[in-house]
């Protein structure tokens, strides 16, 4: 499964794109992760003259890459000066949006993301339309 995850600032003060691609090289060192990482280009601001890398890609498949990325969002948190809210989003579009700034409980955290990433997608009825 295809897992993309956005990063925004909660006080405005850096760009997304600048957190994203901290957290994305901070996926990239986890073994598990390794080589499932990819930054997806966002959309061009007005006072921009390149697009600003927003989101993150991540293959997550079987043999504990969801745990692994749990625990590493846990750890990026945790070494975190400023907020940011991540938003992880299943292929099917549904979003788990977590407010991190600050990790109270690592265990239920990294529980409500196995979980959200271990959630069969919504299946659609054949009659239903786009």
């Amino acid at each position: 499964m295809r897992v993309e995850i956005s990063v925004d600032p909660v006080d405005g003060a850096h760009r997304r794109g600048d957190r994203s691609r901290e957290l994305a090289d901070w996926l990239r060192r986890e073994d598990p992760l390794r080589g499932h990482v990819r930054l997806s280009p966002g959309a061009i601001d007005a006072e921009q003259m390149g697009a600003v890398t927003d989101t993150i890609a991540i293959a997550v498949g079987t043999g504990g890459a969801g745990t692994a990325l749990a625990r590493t969002l846990v750890a990026w948190i945790s070494h975190r000066t400023t907020d940011v809210k991540l938003t992880l989003t299943r292929p099917e579009g549904t979003k788990l949006s977590i407010d991190a700034q600050r990790v109270d409980d690592p265990q239920a955290f990294i529980a409500s993301v196995t979980d959200f990433l271990a959630e069969p997608p919504v299946e659609r009825s054949s009659d239903e339309t786009a």
